[in-house]
């Protein structure tokens, strides 16, 4: 008979609980560091276009731009966290998702840092046309817009870099 000291102590169960239909909820994936920049990912996309579309009327051009570069990707924040919470990806194993999320992910980036710029840019000329005769009202949203523009960069970039990883492992 074993010694009941030397016996390895049985893993922990996952943290996952099943449904009445079937699905599988992760909630590993949302205490995951991918799950956590994930939802940051989410929340200042959402903050960003907020703050945008509050002061933005009838956008046009640069204004636009930044409205399409911050909701689209958080309408596909929201699916790709839905479909990991729910454990979807396992249903479709063609899609190697670690790669496509990691490939959206640098994609997004590029564009929110291109749109972000434009609208700083645009900040910039407005405040160089304020020196002259003329006052041009700048509202913060517009300042807030850029910044958390820039944050969701930075996040869209640190997801790249969970994902890079966990790919080559």
């Amino acid at each position: 008979m074993a010694d009941p000291e030397k016996q390895n102590p049985p893993e922990p169960a996952p943290a996952q609980t099943q449904s009445a239909g079937g699905i599988t909820l992760n909630v590993s994936y949302v205490k995951s560091p991918r799950g956590i920049i994930k939802i940051v990912e989410i929340f200042l996309l959402m903050i960003a276009f907020s703050c945008l579309a509050d002061i933005c009327v009838n956008c046009t051009g640069r204004y636009s731009f930044f409205l399409f570069s911050t909701i689209f990707p958080w309408i596909l924040c929201i699916i790709i966290f839905v479909l990991y919470l729910f454990c979807l990806v396992e249903k479709i194993p063609q899609i190697n998702w670690t790669l496509t999320v990691m490939i959206n992910a640098i994609l997004w980036a590029l564009v929110i840092l291109t749109s972000s710029s434009l609208v700083a840019d645009d900040i910039r000329k407005r405040k160089e046309y304020s020196r002259g005769y003329y006052v041009v009202f700048i509202p913060d949203n517009l300042y807030a817009a850029v910044v958390f523009g820039f944050l969701s960069v930075v996040a869209f970039v640190v997801d790249a870099i969970f994902h890079f990883q966990h790919y080559r492992s």
